[in-house]
């Protein structure tokens, strides 16, 4: 729906209530999580991976409840993979990837392939022009 606000949220992996939270939030009306800063994450909290046990409960209540997921990848191919053993794992699981792939850095025209997958779309980044 065009100029409508969605609500998103991000939970923290060191979080032992993250998954019951991100229930909570979604019964109040969430619409998806991210975006989530997948090097910021491993960088903060070690262990953190998108196939990390915590991460596989976000997806599990995300694929249940039709939820997308906002990812920023890192740059390069490292979560490619992982991107698409999240969506081959979880039937119904969308996958959103922000920042058009992190174009032109390394990588990004894998990360760009992503979207040929039906349920991983690519964002691609506004910019404000001044006339």
């Amino acid at each position: 729906m065009a100029g409508s606000v969605h609500r998103v949220a991000l939970v923290r992996p060191d979080d032992p209530q993250s998954t019951a939270s991100l229930e909570r939030a979604f019964d109040a009306g969430l619409r998806g999580i991210g975006e989530i800063e997948v090097a910021i994450f491993k960088s903060l909290f070690p262990g953190f991976g998108l196939c990390s046990a915590v991460a596989r409960e976000w997806w599990e209540v995300c694929d249940r409840r039709r939820a997308p997921v906002i990812l920023h990848l890192s740059e390069g191919v490292a979560e490619v993979g992982d991107v698409l053993h999240m969506v081959e794992e979880y039937d119904r699981l969308q996958v959103i990837i922000a920042h058009l792939g992190l174009a032109p850095a390394d990588g990004w025209k894998e990360q760009v392939r992503l979207g040929k997958h039906p349920r991983i779309f690519i964002a691609q980044p506004l910019a404000a022009t001044k006339k």
